[in-house]
């Protein structure tokens, strides 16, 4: 019970600074390649994404466009709202589209958005990735982009430690629980749970690298390709770890043990570690 209590506590300090829970949750830039109808470019502007809740509008975050390309980040991309309008402010006049709907499990991120002669913004999804051609900042340069600030869902260093660390903790945790509904002698524990910690630094980058070669695969040909992605990266890795437990722990745990043991394990940190940033962040 004070082994509980202490890893409760630990997970309590740690996930604060979490910015990515043990499943592969992207940051996401939602981009705009602004034009008028008659094809002429709109130059740089700033523009903003606004959100609407019953009768009350507000900005939800804003960026400064270049030669007509926006990008809008989110270091998440669930939280990315899932109702919003672009407003462009050009030369003194505000432009609004009608609102757009936005789902995390549909991979476009990018659109092209076309302001008509009477004003109004028409926006259509673009398979075309838009990306600020300048840094603005008064002087002409090349943009410095960060990892984890694309469109395509790329993730800081960062949120793979982190991830990686979170995951490590609660694989563990679930691991001494079902070694001890086995009734697996405390003293025959260090082999499995070193095998354990050595394959979730080996699976959880794999995991998160072959979710987005999914994502962006499954995109062209299914709507739902982010969901899909994860289903299958975190399906491989259930199989991987079993087989990694099983190969080294022979003498203790059967194959079919193994993949309880695996298929718990990333169950926990899966759903766990979605529940715990959900209330801490």
């Amino acid at each position: 019970m004070k082994k509980v209590l202490m890893l409760a506590l630990l997970l309590a300090l740690i996930l604060p600074a979490v910015s990515a829970d043990t499943g592969p949750h992207p940051s996401a830039t939602i981009s705009f390649n602004v034009t008028y109808a008659d094809g002429t470019g709109t130059g740089d502007f700033l523009a903003s994404i606004i959100v609407c809740d019953a009768d009350d509008c507000s900005i939800d975050t804003s960026d400064m466009c270049v030669q007509g390309i926006c990008n809008f980040h989110y270091y998440r991309i669930e939280r990315i709202p899932s109702q919003l309008e672009l407003q462009a402010k050009i030369q003194g006049k505000k432009f609004t589209s009608d609102v757009f709907n936005f789902s995390w499990t549909k991979s476009s991120l990018n659109y092209d958005a076309v302001i008509g002669n009477d004003g109004a913004v028409i926006l259509a999804p673009s398979p075309v990735q838009y990306r600020k051609p300048y840094e603005y900042n008064g002087t002409i340069g090349i943009i410095n982009e960060s990892l984890g600030n694309n469109s395509n869902g790329n993730v800081e260093m960062s949120d793979l430690a982190s991830a990686m660390i979170v995951t490590i903790i609660i694989e563990l945790a679930v691991a001494i629980i079902m070694l001890k509904r086995w009734k697996i002698k405390a003293k025959k524990w260090k082999k499995p749970l070193l095998t354990i910690f050595l394959a979730d630094i080996i699976t959880v980058p794999l995991v998160w690298a072959l979710f987005y070669v999914l994502s962006e695969a499954i995109s062209a040909i299914y709507p739902w390709s982010m969901l899909i992605a994860i289903i299958i990266a975190e399906a491989l890795a259930i199989v991987a770890e079993a087989y990694i437990l099983f190969a080294f722990n022979k003498k203790l745990l059967s194959l079919k043990k193994s993949f309880w043991l695996s298929i718990a394990m990333n169950i926990a940190s899966f759903v766990i570690g979605t529940l715990a940033l959900a209330v801490f962040l």
